[in-house]
This record gives structure tokens, C-alpha cells and sequence, in this order.
């Protein structure tokens, strides 16, 4: 038998290894087992894709991330936060507190309550971690305000503090569901999520 063909296709390990790591290394070893006995290229990636998944079903909060990350603006406008900050009286407040205070009152929103509810649905999946908020939060921020927004948002004519999106609206919520959800997938990995035992994957011909 060939080298070529004992080799799975390239691609569907790749994915293997990388969709859901920590859960499917036996999984995988029966599938590359098989694949040399003589099963096809098509079988190999029809068993791939069930295993992803079966895989993306027990990233769900992952998704809920992402999904709380893009419609929390929609549902909680800066404007309704701006006024909000108004009541609290930061301007007491010695200084950095004050500016703290000033500027976290329209910015914090957005990163804690998504990341309240990635904590919920990591507990209730059972891989609850500070640490992968911890990452999560880091992450997102990280890929908000220094690889994604600065080059979608231009000044605004006449304010240099008002900001306007250069992408379509759709375009712009795709982006952020995008990157939010790369931030808590990575910021996940390692999670107590990526060990739970497999389930629903069945290896067929055995």
C-alpha cells in the first residue's frame, strides 16, 4: 500500500485537530486505523464532519458569546450609556479614578455582561474557568481596539471624537460575531469543555 494512500487528506486532520482539541484523539485514531484498512477519502471526511459537529454542539457558549457580543450594542446604544453616566457623579472623584470612571461607564458594559454570559454557559456546560474569561475578555479587547475597529471607524466631519463606520452595517456585526467568537474559542482552549468525554461520535464499520 502506497504512502499517499495510507495518508488521510490533510485538511480533514487538520480540522480534527483543531475544531475540537482534547476530546477526539481515540476518535481519531480509529478513523486514520480505518482510512489504511482501505476506506475511502469520501468516508474519511463524511466521519470528519460528524465528529465537528457533534464538536461545535459543546461549544455552544462560545456561540452565546459571540452572539451577546453583537447585539449587546443594539440592545444597550452608547447613547443610552452616555446618559446613564450623567447620574453618576465621576466628576467627585479624584483623579485617575475619575477619568476611570468616565470613560469605563460606556465601555465596560460591553465586555462584562458578554462575559457574564460566556460564565453562565461555561458553568453550565460544566468547564467553568476564571481564566478563560480572563483571556476571553483580554483577547476581545485586544482584537477590538487595535486589529478590528481602528481601520473600520473614520473621524467624524467637524468632531474628532465622533467616529463613522467605512463597512455596511451587516458587514461590521459580521466582523465583530467573527471576532468575538475567535476570542473565546481561544480564549477557552484548555477548558475543562475541550475533556468532557465524547459523545455522539460513532465510528461506522466497525
Amino acid at each position: 500500500m502506497s504512502t499517499e494512500r495510507s495518508t488521510p487528506p490533510r485538511v480533514a486532520m487538520w480540522l480534527l485537530r483543531h475544531a475540537c482539541p482534547g476530546r477526539d484523539e481515540a476518535l481519531t485514531g480509529d478513523l486514520v486505523e480505518q482510512f489504511g484498512e482501505g476506506r475511502s477519502a469520501a468516508w474519511f471526511w463524511k466521519q470528519t464532519s460528524a465528529a465537528i459537529g457533534v464538536g461545535l454542539l459543546g461549544r455552544w457558549p462560545e456561540f452565546l458569546y459571540a452572539t451577546a457580543v453583537t447585539v449587546h450594542p443594539v440592545l444597550l446604544p452608547a447613547a443610552a450609556l452616555r446618559a446613564a453616566r450623567g447620574n453618576v457623579p465621576w466628576w467627585e472623584l479624584p483623579w485617575p479614578w475619575s477619568q476611570i470612571v468616565f470613560e469605563g461607564t460606556t465601555s465596560v458594559p460591553y465586555f462584562v455582561i458578554p462575559l457574564a454570559v460566556l460564565g453562565l454557559g461555561l458553568w453550565r456546560n460544566g468547564g467553568f474557568r476564571w481564566g478563560s474569561l480572563a483571556r476571553t475578555g483580554l483577547i476581545s479587547i485586544l482584537v477590538s481596539h487595535v486589529a478590528l475597529f481602528p481601520w473600520m471607524l473614520n473621524p467624524g466631519p467637524g468632531n474628532p471624537y465622533a467616529r463613522t463606520s467605512i463597512l455596511p452595517g451587516a458587514v461590521q456585526l459580521a466582523l465583530l460575531f467573527a471576532a468575538a467568537l475567535g476570542a473565546a474559542w481561544w480564549g477557552c482552549r484548555g477548558g475543562a469543555s475541550e475533556s468532557l468525554p465524547r459523545r455522539g461520535v460513532r465510528v461506522r464499520g466497525r
